[in-house]
C-alpha cells in the first residue's frame, strides 16, 4: 500500500485538509504537516497513518527557511491554509510596513502573499505540482 510519493500539505489539520490527509495515509503516502503553535493540536492526525509516514514541522508562515524545510523533500505541496476572519493580537504591533495593528495575519496575507510565498519556495525547492484549494464562504 506504499507509494512512493510525498506530499506536503499545509492546513493539514484545518476543516477540509483532515479529510485529505486521511486518506493520503490509507494509501501509504509519505506526509509532511507543518503546523503553527502546539504539537498537541495535530496529535488527531497522527493514527492516519503507518509509523515513519507522517513529519510533523513547525513552521512560521513569514520565515522562508521554514517553509523550505517543510516542501525540499516533496514530491506535492498542497495549500489549504485559509481564514474566514483576520486573527488579531491582544496588544498592538509593527506590520511589514511599519504601520501599527492589531491584526496578526491579515486576509490579504493568508489569501495572496502566503500561498504565492509557498509556491515560490516550492518551486526553487525542484517540487513537481503544486496545488492550491480556496474555499469560498457564501456570503
Amino acid at each position: 500500500n506504499n507509494t512512493d510519493l510525498t506530499v506536503t500539505v499545509f492546513g493539514a489539520y484545518g476543516f477540509l485538509g483532515r479529510y485529505l490527509v486521511d486518506e493520503l495515509g490509507s494509501c501509504g503516502v509519505r506526509t509532511y504537516i507543518p503546523f503553527r503553535g502546539d504539537e498537541l493540536e495535530i496529535r488527531h492526525l497522527k493514527p492516519m497513518f503507518d509509523l515513519g509516514q507522517l513529519g510533523l514541522l513547525p513552521f512560521n508562515a513569514r520565515d522562508e527557511a521554514s517553509i523550505y524545510e517543510a516542501v525540499k523533500h516533496s514530491d506535492i505541496v498542497v495549500n489549504m491554509v485559509g481564514k474566514h476572519f483576520e486573527t488579531k493580537h491582544a496588544l498592538p504591533r509593527k506590520d511589514a510596513h511599519g504601520k501599527t495593528s492589531r491584526i496578526n495575519y491579515s486576509f490579504e496575507e493568508v489569501h495572496a502573499e502566503v500561498p504565492g510565498r509557498i509556491a515560490r519556495i516550492a518551486k526553487e525547492a525542484g517540487v513537481q505540482g503544486f496545488v492550491q484549494v480556496v474555499l469560498l464562504r457564501p456570503v
